[in-house]
């Protein structure tokens, strides 16, 4: 038996692996009419990864690039290239190895490039500018595809492979920018507030079915549309504005194109509204937009519309805060409270500080003057406070034009305590001022205003001054020497002892009188004071009198 004689040959197939890779010189791929972009190809052939191996030639390479409406191939000079002309970078020179045909009917580049080795980079490059005639919409995108087509055989040999890729380019057409601005930037309830948005539109650039919109928080009002002017001769048509809830509309339609750029200015006014949920410190966010069709056709097809992010504008909502504060003379400390005797005399201070962040307005301040007070005097009021009608009886008011934030106003009178006739031993002389309203906004601004913030809104602020009376306490204790043994024709002496039991009050202009009883009579030059020699009384009758 024979045993056979086999061999073995192992060969690897390779294949080229063409690859096309695109960029622009536009960093955020924004661009505007009249505007110079450079394309970049990179075509390489590298070693496939999956399984890994060598790449071969990529014989009878092609490369070729599709430029969309709106880009234009130019000489670097502006110039656009002739159909069937040779593309070239933006400062004019050779855009690579190979030259690039543009053909204007299929508007594409085409290179030849022939053999691209294994593991080679060919850069290509060329020119273009964003066309101004017909100008581009705002918002289109200029998509650019390239793709490179290879061969595994030189020539056409049958049964070769084919091999292609492709890369894409995007770039947009700026649109217009938005801006908005409120003034001002701090308001109390009630205040209106005067809207500005600013619209610029770049040059050489059409907008179709155009809007600005305008979307109000719920804190506020709608008032009027102002005005919509513009910066530059802008060939404009004034819009149709609509309201509708809180939303407001300009609608401008088609914007034509124009050389320069464009500002519109829309101005409209809005009031901050008096619902619970507008307080001190709320923040009132207020969005300005804008939305437009990258074609002309209405109603715009799916996926051409345009709606950039908005601009917002804040308001801050402000209020006064009154707080009143009523002292005494008497008084210590903050106490509001202090002991009185008949006839004292005081000077009552009542000082109203606005601790709010907005101003306060007409303020009205009334206080309740009880009637064991007298001879009520007013000091001379500060600026911007003047005298109002009283509601009745002894109550005093005043009205305080306007108290700044952190501001106070302070107005002060004297008053004496009624005579001990008029009172009662330990009665209390209470006195309460009060703020009684006021207001967010001046007079101006709250005519006609449904949205003008009365205050306060609940419980008027007051405070309390409290006397109370102390009247004198008169004792007599009368008293004889010798045990009250008398002899006809013998002076006795009788001995008066006049104190106050009063834990305050002082016992001032003091009769004391005494009643003789019959048969006896007065010794002139008798009366001591203290141990001191002291005046003789009036006599009338019996009745001896001393007085003060």
């Amino acid at each position: 038996t024979q045993t056979p004689n086999t061999s073995a040959t192992t060969v690897t197939v390779v294949e080229p692996n063409p690859r096309i890779a695109k960029a622009d010189d536009e960093a955020d791929n924004i661009v505007s009419a009249g505007q110079e972009i450079e394309y970049t190809l990179t075509v390489t052939n590298p070693s496939r990864t999956t399984p890994t191996r060598l790449s071969s030639p990529s014989h009878n390479s092609v490369v070729t690039d599709v430029v969309p409406i709106g880009l234009t191939p130019t000489n670097g000079s502006g110039a656009a290239i002739v159909d069937g002309g040779t593309v070239v970078r933006c400062d004019g020179t050779s855009g690579g190895p190979v030259s690039g045909t543009w053909s204007l009917g299929t508007r594409t580049i085409t290179w030849s490039v022939g053999d691209i080795a294994p593991a080679s980079t060919t850069s290509l490059r060329y020119c273009t500018d964003v066309d101004t005639s017909p100008a581009p919409s705002a918002g289109q995108t200029l998509i650019n595809n390239a793709r490179v087509d290879g061969t595994s055989m030189p020539g056409v040999v049958t049964g070769e492979r084919a091999y292609s890729n492709t890369a894409t380019d995007t770039m947009t057409v700026a649109g217009s920018s938005i801006t908005k601005s409120a003034n001002p930037t701090t308001a109390p309830v009630g205040k209106r507030i005067a809207y500005t948005v600013n619209v610029t539109l770049p040059a050489n650039t059409q907008f179709h079915n155009y809007r600005a919109t305008d979307t109000l928080p719920a804190g506020m009002a709608f008032v009027s549309f102002d005005s919509v002017t513009c910066a530059t001769a802008c060939g404009i048509a004034a819009p149709t504005t609509s309201q509708s809830g809180q939303s407001l509309t300009w609608d401008f339609g088609t914007i034509a194109t124009a050389p320069a750029s464009r500002v519109i200015t829309i101005t409209y006014t809005a009031v901050v509204r008096d619902v619970i949920g507008n307080q001190s410190g709320t923040t009132l966010v207020n969005s300005a937009g804008q939305i437009w069709c990258t074609v002309a056709t209405l109603p715009c097809p799916v996926g051409n519309t345009v709606t950039p992010p908005p601009a917002t504008s804040t308001v801050t909502v402000t209020e006064p805060n009154l707080t009143i504060d009523k002292d005494v003379s008497c008084q210590t400390g903050d106490a509001d409270s202090c002991n009185v005797q008949p006839g004292a005399s005081f000077t009552y201070s009542i000082t109203v500080a606005n601790t709010g962040n907005s101003t306060a307005y007409d303020a009205l301040i009334q206080d309740a003057v009880p009637s064991s007070l007298t001879n009520v005097v007013v000091a001379g009021l500060p600026g911007g406070v003047t005298t109002a009608s009283p509601t009745g009886g002894n109550t005093h008011a005043w009205t305080v034009a306007s108290i700044a934030p952190g501001g106070s106003v302070t107005i002060t009178y004297t008053a004496d305590l009624a005579g001990s006739t008029n009172l009662t031993d330990a009665m209390h002389v209470i006195n309460t001022a009060e703020v009684t309203s006021y207001w967010g906004l001046d007079a101006a601004d709250r005519a006609s205003n449904p949205d003008a913030r009365a205050y306060p809104e609940s419980g008027q602020p007051t405070d309390t001054v409290d006397l109370t009376v102390y009247l004198p306490q008169p004792d007599v204790v009368k008293s004889v020497a010798n045990s009250g043994n008398a002899e006809i024709g013998q002076p006795l002496r009788w001995t008066l002892t006049v104190g106050n039991d009063a834990i305050y009050a002082t016992l001032n202009n003091i009769n004391v009188s005494d009643v003789l009883p019959a048969g006896w009579n007065y010794v002139t030059g008798s009366t001591t004071r203290d141990g001191v020699a002291y005046g003789d009384p009036s006599i009338s009758g019996q009745t001896l009198t001393w007085s003060n």
